[in-house]
């Protein structure tokens, strides 16, 4: 399916994102300027060169788009391409009741101005199809967004991830490699807020009114901890789609692993942001988020009464580590019962998604790693 090109105005960009979102989890290959433009890229010349190589424009019309002389030049560019190819490539996408432009006024359009958004979209999607199917791909395979949807703060709608997923392993064939810089986040304003004065805090420092030399080295540690974990969050999903989701499909329970892995590490990180919202900062109220109920607890993040401590063996390599599991599950009952405390088959005699739900997203939060993808159904693990 070929790429799709969304002219707006600066002031929709909220509304845009999310359609961008909802058409890249669709399926359609989009370019978004918030996506794709680099640190140092010539704007006109990018954005010229992205209008002409997509195969369609959509343009947001809203009265802002109609003041934005930006907006007007991507369009007058995408009006001489659909003269030069004799093929219409525009789709105005209307916000508001602005009056169309001349130029526009005779052609169907997708009306977000009143109504119902998901109606108005998927009236959208069934007239970009008719225009795009049979054509040819305008991505590259690594430059493919994958959006990913939170509910909550610390939830992962997984589905959506695997179906997306899917629909590029469709297109591109079962070795599909993910990346991280391929995962594309909704606007988040209260974890934004949290975030924001961190930074703002840290910005600021020495002028805090709480500042000393061990509140400067506390403070500068969790900072660079926040960093740390948003990185390693984004860059172990993408491993864990890669290696689980689409190379690992002989694996069982792929979308448990992406959940609790998302959950174990959001938690960790809203946890962190908390403690910069302590007695000696901001109170967490006036951020709109009560940070101080974050719990990263292990059994807190499941939701079990309690969690005994288990030792996951490579029998071969001797690598081994350390994670917590339901001490209510039928496999600790046993061991506890018989006094046992050496290795088990982890496949053979645990639940089937005992790794997927506990073992590799803990692994991942605590070492960083998982090395055993290949290997798993001779892991061994025991009580500790």
């Amino acid at each position: 399916m070929a790429a799709i090109f969304i002219s707006h105005s600066s002031a929709n960009k909220s509304f845009v994102k999310r359609l961008a979102m909802d058409l890249a989890q669709r399926g359609f290959e989009v370019w978004y300027d918030e996506w794709r433009l680099d640190v140092g890229a010539r704007l006109t010349e990018t954005i010229r060169a992205s209008v002409g190589a997509s195969s369609f424009v959509l343009v947001a019309m809203s009265a802002e788009m109609l003041a934005s002389d930006w907006v007007k030049r991507e369009l007058d560019q995408a009006l001489e391409m659909e003269r030069a190819e004799k093929r219409d490539i525009i789709l105005p996408v209307r916000l508001d009741d602005s009056e169309l432009p001349a130029d526009l006024a005779n052609r169907l359009y997708a009306d977000f101005s009143k109504g119902s958004y998901l109606r108005s979209f998927q009236t959208l999607c069934a007239q970009l199809h008719r225009q795009l199917d049979g054509l040819p791909a305008g991505l590259e395979p690594n430059r493919e967004i994958i959006p990913l949807f939170v509910t909550g703060v610390v939830d992962l709608d997984v589905v959506q991830l695997e179906e997306r997923v899917a629909q590029l392993v469709a297109r591109h064939g079962a070795e599909y490699v993910v990346d991280a810089s391929q995962f594309r986040l909704p606007d988040e304003p209260e974890y934004q807020k949290l975030r924001g004065r961190m930074l703002d805090r840290m910005e600021n420092l020495t002028q805090d009114p709480y500042y000393s030399a061990d509140f400067a080295i506390d403070f500068r540690h969790r900072y660079t901890a926040v960093l740390q974990y948003e990185e390693a969050l984004l860059r172990n999903l993408a491993t864990l789609v890669t290696m689980r989701g689409i190379a690992g499909g002989r694996f069982a329970f792929a979308t448990e692993s992406y959940r609790w892995y998302w959950k174990l590490m959001r938690t960790r990180i809203f946890s962190m942001l908390r403690q910069v919202q302590s007695k000696a900062l901001p109170e967490s109220e006036q951020v709109g988020y009560d940070a101080a109920r974050m719990d990263v607890r292990t059994e807190a993040v499941y939701g079990v009464a309690e969690t005994a401590g288990v030792h996951v063996i490579d029998p071969l390599t001797h690598a081994f580590y350390s994670v917590e599991i339901d001490a209510a599950c039928r496999l600790v009952q046993e061991w506890r019962n018989d006094y046992y405390d050496g290795p088990e088959r982890l496949m053979a005699a645990g639940p089937l998604d005992l790794l997927a739900k506990w073992v590799i997203p803990q692994a991942l939060v605590r070492e960083g790693k998982f090395e055993h993808w290949d290997t798993a159904d001779r892991l061994l693990i025991g009580l500790r």
